[in-house]
């Protein structure tokens, strides 16, 4: 187990739990419900960062290391491919289940294409823009070593204005995805980097917790005005994207925060590894749970948030659990082997292709 900072661990747990409680309340958000706006409006400004905040960690310990072998750099990708690829099959599987013998019996051959392949398909957004900076981490990373520190923030400040702040105050969107996509994504894996090269040590920490609950109070008043003008009060959070400045904003302030507090904990590292299974399996986690609560029939009470956090903290729990044992399980018995077997044939058909070009290449010159 390598010696990481268990506060950035901590965070990726934090993370997983934001998108587990926005996800859970998601259909809910527009009940009528008073005490559901309001904490509409809190748990969309607070943990949408999470995603942001992802990436960030990504960013600081960098997708790629000059030690890595090709071998080991392809085997990671396969991993992950491999990971969301049984994370695909046991939800949709946990999915005919439980619509089983019914009209919504969800057996479509669309399904299965976007199993078998999740990153082509984008099944997968976070993932998706994940795998393709790890594809170019080799090459992004000999990019950023070559610009000085002040053309470095001049690429960062050109991806912000045009990412962030117009989306943000002019409502201007480039690839109108929210924010959810490989540009923001990318802009904010630079600013991981970034704060990893140029270290943000000297920042006052006071100063990062008054940024963090400006963004956020911000995010909620501005929210809330948007509800209310806009859309005659019913919940709209607009500043609250993933392509928002003041969730860059808070999410930065709060991974520097993170990051100053340093502490090692072999168990927060250990269920840390889990999170990426833990995100995949939400599906299925909310399937198992409503055999035996179904949260919805409590929508209309005041006191619905409250079973929101403990409904989505049990399905981190069976998340995490569900990837510990896929672990220890099917991922030490026959992953490395498959790792090793598909880059085999990959490296196999890449020289039968080669060849087969030279090959066809060469009859067009002789002849």
């Amino acid at each position: 187990m390598t010696k990481r900072n268990s506060s950035l661990e901590l965070l990726r747990l934090l993370c997983v739990y934001g998108i587990y409680v926005m996800h859970t309340f998601g259909p809910f958000r527009q009940s009528g419900i008073m005490a559901n706006y309001i904490f509409g409006l809190v748990e969309n400004s607070v943990f949408n960062m999470s995603s942001t905040l992802f990436m960030l960690i990504s960013g600081y310990f960098g997708l790629f290391r000059p030690k890595d072998v090709d071998k080991f750099r392809a085997n990671k990708l396969i991993k992950i491919w491999l990971l969301v690829i049984f994370y695909g099959f046991l939800n949709y599987f946990l999915y005919l289940n439980k619509y089983w013998g019914t009209l919504d019996f969800p057996m479509e051959l669309r399904s299965i294409v976007q199993i078998i392949f999740p990153i082509s398909t984008n099944s997968w957004w976070f993932m998706t823009s994940y795998v393709i900076i790890l594809c170019f981490a080799r090459y992004i990373e000999r990019a950023i070593r070559s610009l000085s520190k002040q053309d470095y923030e001049k690429v960062v400040c050109i991806l912000f204005f045009f990412f962030y702040i117009s989306p943000t105050f002019l409502g201007i969107e480039i690839l109108d995805d929210r924010g959810k996509g490989i540009i923001n994504m990318f802009t904010v894996y630079l600013i991981g980097r970034y704060i990893s090269i140029y270290e943000t040590d000297d920042i006052d920490r006071i100063k990062l917790i008054k940024l963090v609950i400006s963004c956020i109070t911000v995010e909620i008043i501005l929210n809330h005005l948007c509800s209310v003008v806009i859309k005659n009060g019913v919940l709209t959070t607009p500043f609250a994207r993933d392509n928002s400045i003041f969730v860059l904003g808070g999410a930065i302030a709060v991974f520097i925060l993170f990051k100053k507090k340093s502490f090692l904990s072999i168990s927060i590292n250990k269920l840390s590894t889990c999170c990426f299974g833990a995100i995949l399996f939400e599906e299925g986690a909310q399937i198992i749970l409503e055999h035996f609560v179904k949260i919805e029939t409590y929508s209309s009470e005041n006191g619905f948030w409250s079973m929101v956090l403990g409904f989505a903290f049990l399905k981190m729990c069976i998340g995490i659990f569900v990837e510990a044992v896929r672990k220890v399980t099917i991922s030490r018995c026959f992953e490395t082997s498959l790792c090793d077997f598909i880059y085999g044939s990959m490296n196999s058909m890449r020289m039968l292709m080669a060849k087969r070009i030279d090959t066809f290449l060469g009859f067009f010159i002789n002849h």
